[in-house]
């Protein structure tokens, strides 16, 4: 029994047990032997990392969608005979079956990662590097070093 075995044995997490996490535990540990023991864990992680993502993606296309639902809404004195609407709310119903399935895709990676590696998976924070002291100072002295040079101005606006 190799170490990494033992220490998944150690560790009380819910056994892969549907086909689907089988097999992507098959997948993840296609790669034998302790010296590959990194790079099961980060495929593992990455599995869960991925479906986070698709889980977010998908979030932002129903958002859009509930637009357009709204927008094909039939307003008081309009000719919208409703097609475009049943057409809407197709397309969401069908996304709402989408999420579904990507939660459960998600939440048989977070298990199969934490059988992998003894932790349950959670998105890390973002790493955001803090502006040093010097290079404000020299963004000061840049933009207040001569006073004929302006800073363009928004357009935006």
């Amino acid at each position: 029994m190799t170490n990494t075995q033992k220490k998944i044995q150690e560790v009380q997490v819910q056994d892969p047990s549907t086909e689907r996490q089988l097999a992507k535990l098959q997948v993840i540990n296609y790669s034998i032997g302790e010296e590959f023991k990194y790079l099961r864990e980060n495929n593992a992680r990455n599995a869960c990392y991925s479906s986070d993502n698709a889980i977010k993606y998908k979030l932002g296309l129903m958002s859009k969608q509930k637009g357009v639902i709204d927008q094909a809404r039939p307003t008081e004195g309009s000719k919208n005979e409703g097609t475009a609407l049943a057409q809407a709310i197709l397309i969401y119903r069908s996304m709402e079956a989408e999420l579904a399935e990507l939660d459960s895709i998600h939440e048989d990676d977070q298990v199969v990662c934490e059988y992998v590696t003894g932790k349950r998976w959670t998105m890390s924070p973002s790493k955001t590097k803090k502006v040093d002291s010097a290079v404000l100072a020299d963004a000061d002295a840049i933009l207040g070093d001569d006073n004929r040079i302006q800073l363009p101005k928004n357009t935006n606006e």
